[in-house]
């Protein structure tokens, strides 16, 4: 065997290999949020204005940026799975802050690592007038569309005082919002979750609303 054949065959073997990985690769970047991370959203029946929220009483599901979530009674990420909100006391203070993957906590590994539950450990640990309580109503892809839609159609049953809205500027791009398949998927997400995810380089603006 010459060595000029042994080249052609190494070289062959090693195109067939290449080819290969950039098979996997092309197909783990399509498909990793189907492999990777778990059906957590289920399509909002109430109004047509938020096509999509978090299926309730998750236990260690896996979304999207490789976090691991748990979600209440009404499918917001929590520490305590199933937890159920009644009246409103006088001693409590709750707040309610709504946003898009940020907000949710993508790429956040445990929930004691997102923005809301950060807020509300350090004003319980800051005070003891009032306990705080938040309600993550962070959700993958939403727009200002979908952020105003949850003020209007989910927040107002837990009676919020003060309801925080987190935007960047991509919320303002009309087309962002994927929708959900039967399973519970996103379809036509634009984001990169799961093993490759994206910082975005728009601008956060916070917008809060009280109630005196």
């Amino acid at each position: 065997m010459t060595n000029n054949f042994k080249r052609f065959l190494l070289g062959g073997f090693l195109f067939v290999v290449t080819l290969t990985i950039l098979e996997f690769g092309v197909r783990l970047w399509g498909y990793s949020g189907h492999r990777i991370s778990d059906p957590i959203y289920m399509p909002f029946e109430l109004t047509g204005d938020i096509p999509y929220v978090h299926k309730p009483n998750l236990v260690n599901a896996r979304a999207q940026g490789l976090s691991i979530i748990n979600t209440d009674s009404q499918g917001l990420r929590s520490k305590v799975v199933g937890a159920q909100y009644g009246p409103k006391t006088k001693e409590e203070y709750r707040i309610a802050i709504v946003g898009d993957s940020g907000t949710f906590g993508e790429g956040v590994s445990k929930t004691e690592g997102t923005y809301p539950q950060i807020l509300e450990d350090a004003l319980n640990r800051s005070q003891s007038v009032l306990k705080a309580q938040g309600f993550n109503y962070g959700v993958s892809a939403y727009r200002v569309k979908e952020m105003a839609a949850t003020l209007e159609h989910r927040m107002l049953e837990i009676a919020p005082d003060l309801v925080v809205m987190t935007i960047i500027d991509h919320d303002f791009v009309l087309a962002r919002t994927p929708t959900v398949d039967v399973s519970g998927y996103l379809e036509n997400h634009t984001s990169m979750g799961g093993l490759f995810p994206i910082l975005s380089s728009g601008r956060p603006y916070a917008i809060s609303t009280s109630r005196m």
